[in-house]
């Protein structure tokens, strides 16, 4: 939240200046501060992570092994990239704050698939995980204003004054409506294949990958 104020006002500084909610970033900060205590402190989240870690890295062990096969991780790509597609085309016809935020995470896991196949191709697969990498930014900071906007209204109403709150709620419509403008132009290049098409161009990719001389195992 605290960094979702900064990149507001950095991106309208020519309409206000940054000392203009100071109040508003120092309760955010403070509001960090206690969230920090709580989870850290009371909730004790270090030693449940490491505890949950160690339980994981014994399973780990104890994973199957499967053929190196693209066959095994068709089903897996087709089912994120149509999921994105309909959750784009949701988005576009209907733009709510959970409609947005469900698309923004099926193009992150896209994105983290793209990333397992980047060494296929020298430089068209990094391309698109790129791009969607920048869609899921896109996305997450529209997110983040719709939760700052939310905390004005509720936990943090009193950090503004009735004008500045004005000011802001404008400021965070405005820019919101920016970001997914950027978003609907960003959409429709990245989802631009059917499913299908999309999983046997990367088939495509794989076999011509495995087929080099030398080629290591996946």
């Amino acid at each position: 939240m605290i960094e979702t104020l900064d990149e507001l006002i950095t991106h309208f500084k020519s309409h206000v200046r940054k000392e203009s909610f100071k109040k508003l970033r120092t309760q955010l900060v403070e509001r960090r501060t206690k969230i920090r205590k709580q989870v850290i402190q009371k909730e004790k989240a270090v030693s449940k992570v490491l505890k949950s870690t160690k339980q994981i890295s014994s399973r780990v062990k104890k994973w199957p092994q499967f053929p190196d096969q693209f066959a095994i991780l068709k089903d897996g790509i087709r089912k994120i990239y149509t999921r994105g597609q309909d959750e784009m085309d949701c988005a576009f016809k209907d733009p709510t704050v959970e409609n947005l935020h469900a698309w923004r995470k099926s193009v992150k896991y896209l994105r983290y698939q793209l990333e397992i196949f980047e060494d296929l191709t020298e430089s068209i697969l990094k391309d698109m995980g790129d791009e969607a990498h920048t869609l899921a930014d896109t996305l997450g900071l529209d997110h983040d204003l719709a939760v700052l906007e939310e905390l004005l209204h509720g936990e943090l109403k009193k950090a503004c004054t009735p004008k500045q709150h004005e000011i802001l709620a404008a400021l965070i419509r405005q820019r919101r409506t920016e970001l997914q403008k950027q978003a609907e132009e960003m959409g429709p290049h990245l989802y631009g294949e059917t499913a299908k098409q999309f999983c046997k161009r990367l088939k495509g990719y794989w076999d011509a990958w495995q087929s080099k001389p030398g080629q290591a195992t996946a």
